[in-house]
């Protein structure tokens, strides 16, 4: 799937990184483009993630992801009190960031949280904490150095594409 996700970038989109990038740039996105497919071919299971996602489909754990964020919605709405009456900041950021990894998207750092109504200022500094403890990391967008993206670990998606899929 990251593959196939890589493969299917236009070729006038790759084309345009590599011409507004310097040289230094271009061995960089050359390195990590060899990088990329090294470790796309190492992971088991045709790269669909099965080796994350146990006997579940794809659509099935995004689904378990998709229902643990209703269920905390809903929560509130039936006791008829706000969000951060039962707030888990950390764990709600978690599961933001892994639904958005599950569905090819993005979060960058100034987003994380309004999904699941964690005030900016909270969810910025539990990604500070997160940072820390090796679960989320943050991204320069190479095509806008004011934006950072923010994405889980390598073993925070695995960690909990495991619980998800337990």
């Amino acid at each position: 799937m990251l593959q196939q996700r890589v493969t299917k970038m236009p070729a006038t989109s790759q084309n345009k990184i590599v011409e507004t990038a310097t040289s230094r740039e271009q061995v960089e996105i050359a390195d990590l483009t060899r990088l990329i497919n090294k470790l796309v071919s190492l992971v088991p299971g045709d790269h669909d993630n099965t080796f994350f996602f146990g006997d579940l489909s794809h659509a099935q754990l995004v689904e378990r992801v998709r229902a643990e964020v209703r269920l905390r919605k809903l929560r509130c709405e039936l006791l008829g009190v706000p969000q951060d009456m039962f707030s888990m900041p950390a764990w709600e950021i978690l599961t933001e960031l892994l639904l958005a990894e599950l569905l090819g998207q993005q979060n960058n750092v100034s987003t994380v949280g309004l999904e699941a109504g964690i005030p900016q200022s909270t969810a910025q500094r539990w990604l500070v904490l997160l940072e820390k403890r090796n679960l989320v990391r943050r991204r320069r967008d190479f095509m806008d150095k004011r934006r950072q993206w923010i994405g889980l670990t390598p073993s925070a998606y695995k960690a909990l594409c495991r619980y998800f899929a337990a």
